[in-house]
């Protein structure tokens, strides 16, 4: 991934990383039918702050990984506006913030 970030004078940096996550999951998945599925996975990555010591960067960060079942099927979905939303969880660290900020939904510019 490419990493950007800010030094303490403000001058914008940006180089090469990686983060590697060693999870075992468990999913239920569908029996074969008329429409195929695919298992997709796709995460975000979110670190508020960081500090070099010599040439090492040491950050904290918030990784969400979400795995899911795709299939191509025939929904119906109300014309007039988005699903709602389940309440929100409050989480114990503030970390993340930043992450849970972002708009769930596009907003259609």
């Amino acid at each position: 991934m490419l990493v950007t970030f800010a030094d303490a004078e403000g001058n914008k940096h940006s180089t090469k990383s990686e983060i590697k996550v060693s999870e075992d999951i468990v999913m239920y998945v569908p029996e074969a039918s008329v429409f195929p599925f695919e298992i997709v996975a796709v995460a975000s990555c979110n670190c508020p702050n960081g500090k070099f010591e010599g040439d090492v960067c040491f950050a904290t960060a918030c990784i969400t990984v979400i795995t899911k079942v795709v299939a191509d099927t025939d929904l119906l979905v109300p014309a007039y506006g988005y699903c709602p939303t389940p309440d929100a969880v409050d989480f114990e660290e503030q970390v993340c913030n930043k992450f849970f900020e972002l708009p769930l939904y596009p907003n259609g510019k």
